[in-house]
């Protein structure tokens, strides 16, 4: 299916029904993607629609909007139009940054990307987690070596070319990093933006690759040189897995970004380090165990069918899409619905979820029993809070979100990162070295071989101080809003040995960007 066919769908059947939610269910998509086609093609509109776009076509950023008018982020952008660039032809690569660059530099100086209200979240529990979660992060652990790896489709001779001369990338765009091994996923995001020149601009996600996702959740293994996998295993299968690996499905993802809190005061990659070497302590809503599970509870209670995922007109059998009973659909048709199922939840620390690679597994009886474990867990811990309009209370006073330190199993040997879904960054990682303390001074890596000299010595430090470190790099940095990978490469070759004029302009803009070109040396990269 291709975005072009969909948009088109969606106009022809809206000029039929005269409905935004009947054309949604029609065609197979979400109720706010129809509404933004529409809007887009000025053919259907709401007082709170007109008043975002009058403030959008003002040059105000999505932030300033939803605070002149009250709305989360994730509203006010649910009312604007698509851009030329994500249905139909590319708007031009000039218009594109000056704009992303507006509203980067505007949204740095407030907030990053989306934060839940604070106040609200002080209302939402009686106590929050800090002292379990501060001693969980604290304990002693290993040293895990990881391996993050910005991911690449096959380069040609002279895009391999680009890279390696302009780039001074080697093999590849590489980090090598030191982490206790509890580090969080949420933490490590911050440390993959500063370890590859990004400025948190954009939305991001932790997933697992489609094989292992897919094998978990009953699915078929991927097709080969199929990119575009389906995940089709029972949406019962994946349930289990919810709040103990997996986020919710949900488009609402203002609670995700909960500590976005930057206001300029400090440089960014300043307050990127202060996040990846502060203790985490999650204090969101919708990821924590008890509430992702209740929401999958009311959702499956509430919903008896949904449609079947879109189709072009010729492939139909019927006008109108079948509606699927909701036990019987496969994970791709939730997702239609939804959104996607495969998100790691952030509160998790990654030796939770990512096995060193010279490790063995737990089998799929191992993983079973940790799952019914949970879900004795969630029976028992559900008698302990009380709900009332998503505002959760304990009577007894005593702490909440205690649950959420169960210990879990590790299900995979490499976890993707994808950073700006426009861009589409993607990074690879892979835990390639476990380091073991012992005696408080000696560190041994996992074939009992003892480390000495530098490496050893930044080890200790990071397994005492908790601060990250990085200790080999391939490549320069990247950056925000260049377009990808391939956007990247035709940067490069423009900044080097583009026309003078378009030299100027891409070194310019780069500045702006905070890009040099020079090679930072890997004790500085963190």
């Amino acid at each position: 299916m291709s975005t072009d066919e969909l948009y088109k769908e969606i106009i022809e059947d809206f000029k039929k029904t005269g409905s935004v939610k009947q054309t949604a269910t029609n065609v197979g998509t979400s109720l706010v993607r129809a509404q933004r086609v529409l809007i887009t093609e000025g053919m259907w509109s709401s007082p709170t629609s007109e008043k975002v776009r009058e403030l959008w076509d003002q040059g105000k950023s999505t932030q300033e909007i939803a605070d002149e008018l009250f709305l989360s982020i994730k509203t006010v952008q649910a009312y604007l139009p698509y851009t030329k660039g994500y249905y139909g032809s590319d708007a031009s690569p000039e218009a594109k940054k000056s704009r992303s660059y507006r509203e980067h530099k505007k949204n740095a100086s407030r907030k990053q990307v989306h934060r839940t209200n604070r106040e609200e979240q002080d209302m939402r529990a009686t106590v929050t987690p800090l002292n379990k979660g501060f001693e969980e992060y604290m304990k002693p652990s290993p040293v895990y070596r990881l391996r993050l790896d910005l991911t690449f489709s096959e380069l040609d001779d002279a895009e391999r070319y680009i890279l390696n001369r302009f780039g001074k990338a080697e093999k590849g765009i590489t980090r090598d990093i030191l982490i206790p091994s509890n580090l969080t996923f949420h933490q490590l995001h911050y440390a993959i933006q500063r370890a590859f020149g990004w400025e948190n601009s954009h939305l991001h996600h932790f997933k697992l690759t489609d094989k292992v996702f897919n094998r978990l959740t009953g699915g078929s293994a991927p097709q080969k040189g199929n990119p575009d996998s389906i995940h089709d295993g029972n949406i019962m299968n994946w349930a289990p897995y919810c709040g103990t690996y997996f986020r919710f499905p949900s488009e609402e993802c203002d609670d995700h970004y909960w500590d976005d809190d930057y206001n300029g005061s400090v440089s960014i990659r300043t307050w990127l380090k202060r996040k990846y070497n502060t203790p985490c302590i999650y204090n969101g809503m919708e990821e924590h165990f008890i509430i992702a599970r209740k929401r999958w509870e009311d959702l499956y209670s509430q919903v008896d069918k949904v449609p079947e995922p879109w189709k072009p007109s010729f492939a139909r059998e019927k006008t109108k899409p079948e509606l699927i009973p909701f036990k019987e659909a496969d994970i791709h048709t939730i997702e239609c619905a939804l959104s996607d199922c495969t998100e790691i939840l952030e509160r998790l620390p990654v030796d939770g979820v990512l096995s060193p690679v010279f490790e063995k597994l737990p089998g799929k009886k191992e993983i079973n029993s940790l799952l019914k474990n949970r879900e004795r867990r969630y029976e028992e811990m559900l008698e302990k809070y009380m709900f009332t309009d998503d505002i959760v209370y304990l009577p007894d006073g005593s702490m909440p979100w205690e649950e959420d330190y169960d210990p879990i199993l590790p299900i995979a040997y490499e976890i993707i990162y994808e950073y700006d879904y426009g861009d589409s960054w993607e990074v690879k990682i892979t835990c390639e070295e476990v380091y073991d303390i012992r005696d408080a001074s000696k560190v041994y890596d996992h074939d009992n071989n003892e480390i000495k000299d530098e490496l050893k010595d930044k080890i200790l430090d990071v397994s005492t101080t908790k601060k990250l470190t990085c200790i080999a790099a391939d490549g320069l940095n990247v950056m925000d809003d260049v377009g990808g990978v391939y956007g990247y490469l035709e940067f490069l070759l423009a900044f080097h040995s583009g026309e003078p004029e378009e030299m100027d302009d891409n070194r310019n803009w780069a500045a702006f960007q905070g890009w040099t070109g020079r090679k930072i040396k890997p004790e500085n990269i963190l």
